[in-house]
């Protein structure tokens, strides 16, 4: 059984229980360059290799992968082999796709016994599932795949690659890396027109506020999305890395400027109360300045190029006129 819970945790980032789950006007550029998508096809894969009988039935139990096997099997018009997903894949709280899959009619769920009768051949999996639940899907599944990279934008790329080649659909995955690649070098030009014309030595620092005690660090998507941004993730930038928790001591070095207020399970107004009540962070620039920013939790916590739609509303707030500006 994949439980909600887990769920829950695996499209926050993994920050919690499963802790699995970069950039100045002159630095956007060498990052995000070609070279960070230094990656062989060829490289040794927990998924299995093209063959001349590629998946007819596809099941799904993450919502990473869920979007991702959309996108493939869309380009390629082969939608009808993915037979089953994940609860999560029609919430439209963590989903981009709660529209696409309506005709996929099996859920991962309570009983994955039941999908042995759905008959398939590819069952994709992540690495925080349960062994229980990993060996039941194998005994079902012909082949497996094991997605087990969510630290970074080079890996959303990654997984796309790996799940391609996995459905045999090569071709349409790389077409949608490439055309990922080509959005961040997007918002590489965008952020560097922004930071030029405003001041490219002045950086807000930032930090994640989620309410549970814990933050986003360095190895992790958002440290990407800040440095994206044009911002600096104050817990990478003391060189701490995953989602730990900071002291008092700490958050008064790192002295964010700017929280960003992850409402998926609570609300941007009890966030905000939270940290104008707990010691440490009422005493930082963001909360005595109010500065929040409040992005969609379905763009800021995806694991596929849909993450990228959070960058423009970062940008804008981090490089927003008045330091007194209350941000939505």
């Amino acid at each position: 059984m994949i439980s909600l819970k887990m769920n829950t945790y695996f499209n926050k980032i993994y920050r919690k229980k499963f802790r699995l789950l970069l950039l100045s006007a002159t630095g956007f550029a060498v990052y995000f360059s070609v070279r960070s998508w230094n990656y062989s096809d060829n490289h040794e894969s927990s998924c299995p290799k093209p063959s001349a009988s590629p998946p007819t039935r596809i099941v799904s139990t993450s919502l990473a992968s869920d979007e991702l096997l959309v996108r493939i099997l869309k380009k390629a018009g082969a939608l009808d082999r993915l037979v089953a997903v994940s609860r999560f894949a029609e919430n439209p709280t963590y989903s981009h796709i709660s529209t696409e899959v309506g005709n996929i009619n099996a859920r991962v769920g309570d009983n994955l016994e039941a999908l042995a009768s759905l008959r398939p051949d590819l069952v994709v999996f992540a690495s925080f599932n349960r062994p229980a639940v990993t060996s039941t899907l194998k005994a079902i599944a012909a082949q497996t795949c094991w997605l087990d990279a969510f630290e970074s934008l080079h890996d959303i790329r990654s997984n796309i690659l790996k799940l391609g080649a996995a459905a045999g659909l090569s071709e349409a995955a790389t077409q949608i890396a490439h055309q990922f690649e080509s959005d961040i070098q997007t918002e590489v030009r965008a952020t560097t027109a922004m930071t030029d014309a405003i001041n490219p030595h002045s950086k807000p620092r930032v930090l994640s506020f989620d309410g549970s005690g814990t933050v986003m660090a360095g190895k992790t998507t958002f440290d990407d999305l800040v440095r994206l941004a044009g911002g600096i993730n104050a817990a990478s930038a003391a060189s701490l890395a995953g989602w730990p928790r900071i002291n008092d001591e700490a958050l008064a070095a790192m002295a964010p400027e700017i929280i960003v207020l992850l409402t998926d399970t609570h609300s941007a107004e009890d966030l905000i109360a939270q940290l104008q009540s707990t010691p440490g962070w009422r005493e930082t620039p963001a909360v005595k300045n109010s500065r929040f920013v409040t992005p969609s939790s379905a763009d800021l916590l995806a694991l596929s190029p849909d993450v990228l739609r959070v960058v423009p509303a970062l940008r804008a707030k981090f490089y927003a006129p008045s330091n007194q500006e209350r941000l939505p």
